[in-house]
């Protein structure tokens, strides 16, 4: 399951095209001869169309159904990276991650995590590897005070 473009998604986004390909594999999104990626965002239905593309054994098949199964397993499969901050990121900054995280890494999920209680910097954890710049770390505020 290969893809040849870099697919770097956000957590909440894969969430939330996952809850909607479930959808239009069990449910009545498909009928007979009218199979429709109307439920998608443009965003979504891109990165859809992206997988599939980008996966020649799908490219022969018309069936909805089977792609929609196909870019599921995909994305489970999915490596994730955690970062965690202390503030809510906007979309802007959201795409600058992921786009900054492509520029190293392959096919992962970002998991952005918020926690106020790091004060600033990050927290990354990726494959079993732990990468603590955090304010909160740096000054090791539990033994200061």
């Amino acid at each position: 399951m290969k893809s040849k473009e870099n697919i770097v998604i956000i957590n909440k986004n894969k969430v939330d095209l996952s809850i909607k390909l479930d959808k239009l594999r069990e449910q009545k999104f498909i009928e007979e001869g009218n199979e429709s990626l109307e439920i998608f965002t443009a965003q979504e239905k891109n990165l859809f169309d992206n997988i599939v593309k980008n996966n020649p054994e799908l490219n022969a098949t018309s069936n909805i159904s089977a792609q929609a199964q196909f870019v599921s397993e995909y994305l489970s499969n999915l490596s994730v990276v955690r970062l965690t901050i202390a503030f809510t990121p906007n979309i802007a900054f959201e795409r600058k991650l992921a786009d900054l995280i492509s520029t190293k890494l392959r096919n992962v999920v970002l998991d952005i995590i918020v926690d106020p209680e790091i004060l600033g910097g990050s927290v990354l954890e990726y494959e079993g590897k732990h990468v603590d710049k955090s304010i909160f770390n740096l000054f090791d505020l539990d033994n200061e005070f």
